[in-house]
């Protein structure tokens, strides 16, 4: 986290009667409890999706949410036993999205549930590809960030840092927000033969890097860049901490300029060089496919995000038939080795 240097000077307190799931304000004074504890966050929001047309791959947008009310509810009730509704502190944050505030609270705990204003504003999100470029829109959405609620004692220092997110739906509703998110990533590789020796080579998926993907979940797509170890990451709106849905893989052919094809003249390795062709998704069997589906899990805890495998094979222009033995069926395991051949 940033050092937290810039923060407004002056908390207000404010004592009013909240209606609906609050609890009456008393008459109970929180003044008159001599400890505190302090809550020192930030809060961001993502802005959606973009693309670096130099570096041809997309990027997101997760920008500061400055100048933007943060509110703590102490319950009255855990402050001195009797007492009753909620004492509302409020805060605002500065141009880097920070905050700090501070509440009354007891040696032996006070709850104190921290959140943000619920507000509305612009995201920009893929709707398509044309060109192998994508299609933008930038729709008016619902911003909100989850909740948090904290058990504080006396000189506590609490960090809370939180990103808000939005509802995707086509039909945006106050009431339908999306304040948490799934995490998954697609692996691409792309099929090469490797020379071992002159007497043997390897066919295998080599990590595809600088490839575009797009994901379609819940009909809502998303765009992401595969890094050096073939790896998109998507970071998807979810309503829920936990649950399951499937993802639509689509990767656009793209070009390759020249692609080494190994084959054997007797027992030894031979080379030919196919010039032009493209890489395209590939089924697995002996064809290839403008996209792939996968159900995906999300669970509370653990180590690994869900992923999904997607194969790339080499397609030449002048077509597998005169190829000079390339064949699609090579590709159909993941990993082969050859040896010598008679």
């Amino acid at each position: 986290m940033k050092h937290f240097y810039k923060f407004l000077s002056v908390v207000a307190l404010v004592a009013v009667s909240l209606t609906g799931c609050v609890k009456e304000q008393s008459s109970f004074s929180p003044d008159d409890v001599p400890g505190r504890a302090t809550i020192i966050g930030s809060y961001h929001y993502d802005a959606g999706q973009g693309y670096d047309y130099d570096d041809e791959s997309y990027i997101r947008y997760i920008k500061p949410l400055a100048n933007h009310t943060v509110y703590a509810l102490v319950d009255n009730s855990t402050l001195k036993t009797g007492s009753k509704g909620y004492t509302v502190y409020e805060t605002t944050t500065d141009k880097h999205g920070e905050f700090k505030i501070s509440v009354p609270v007891t040696l032996t705990g006070t709850t104190v549930k921290v959140y943000a204003k619920t507000f509305l504003g612009k995201r920009q999100e893929v709707v398509g590809v044309e060109d192998n470029e994508p299609i933008f829109e930038n729709p008016d959405v619902v911003y909100k960030a989850a909740e948090k609620t904290y058990s504080l004692k006396a000189d506590d220092i609490v960090f809370h840092d939180a990103i808000c997110t939005v509802n995707t739906g086509d039909e945006r509703e106050e009431t339908e927000t999306y304040p948490y998110t799934w995490t998954f990533t697609v692996k691409v590789g792309e099929g090469v033969y490797h020379k071992v020796s002159n007497y043997s080579y390897q066919v295998l998926y080599n990590n595809a890097e600088d490839v575009n993907v797009l994901a379609t979940v819940d009909g809502h797509k998303y765009g992401a860049t595969t890094n050096a170890k073939g790896i998109a990451k998507f970071v998807i709106p979810a309503t829920e901490k936990v649950g399951s849905t499937k993802a639509v893989i689509e990767i656009k052919p793209y070009l390759e300029e020249n692609f080494t094809h190994l084959y054997f003249q007797g027992s030894s390795v031979a080379t030919s060089i196919l010039e032009k062709g493209t890489y395209e998704m590939y089924d697995g069997g002996s064809n290839t496919v403008p996209s792939i589906s996968q159900s995906l899990t999300f669970v509370e805890f653990s180590n690994t995000d869900p992923n999904i495998n997607v194969n790339m094979v080499f397609i030449p222009f002048d077509g597998i038939a005169n190829s000079g033995g390339y064949n699609i069926y090579t590709w159909i395991n993941d990993y082969h080795n050859y040896g010598p051949q008679n």
